[in-house]
């Protein structure tokens, strides 16, 4: 399976997967993890609330958006990240499986385009399905979002939706 390829939904391994970015719902406040391994983390489903030490910091009342934990949301940068090739969705665990659902990602793109953390906010699938579409996302590499001509490090959402091939 491929995400962002020529074409809006791809077919692997019996599933169907669409993916697209989202607008940033503020009701979850992601923040990057501490985990020193995030590749062998088991992923994270949030709940609608989050505790608030883990709640990022505001931005400075200065009536400026600005980063908080210092990753510019997508939506106030003058570029967005953009994927720089197709991010495998390599899943042959999932191979048979009858699920579908949907999971809504944090990313968390560093000034260079590589991805530092991606949380996973919400998830009507089993974990598995969760923490392998995170270990895909966070091989990803984009071209970084840019704030007045710079290269700054962002946070964006992507919801990715996964169904068996043949179920609509």
């Amino acid at each position: 399976m491929r995400f962002w390829s020529s074409k809006p939904q791809v077919r692997g391994n019996g599933l169907v997967v669409k993916a697209r970015f989202v607008p940033v719902d503020k009701s979850l406040v992601a923040v990057p993890s501490q985990r020193k391994s995030p590749n062998t983390e088991k992923a994270t489903v949030r709940e609608q609330a989050q505790p608030e030490a883990n709640k990022p910091e505001e931005p400075e009342a200065t009536g400026a958006p600005g980063p908080a934990n210092g990753y510019w949301p997508a939506e106030s940068l003058d570029t967005q990240p953009a994927v720089v090739e197709d991010i495998p969705l390599d899943m042959p665990e999932l191979r048979g499986r009858t699920e579908s659902g949907t999971i809504v990602l944090s990313l968390f793109i560093n000034a260079a385009g590589a991805v530092d953390d991606v949380v996973v906010e919400t998830s009507d699938l089993p974990d598995i399905f969760a923490e392998l579409v995170r270990r895909d996302f966070l091989k990803a590499r984009f071209n970084p979002g840019l704030r007045d001509a710079e290269p700054v490090a962002t946070t964006m959402q992507v919801e990715v939706t996964i169904r068996p091939d043949g179920q609509k």
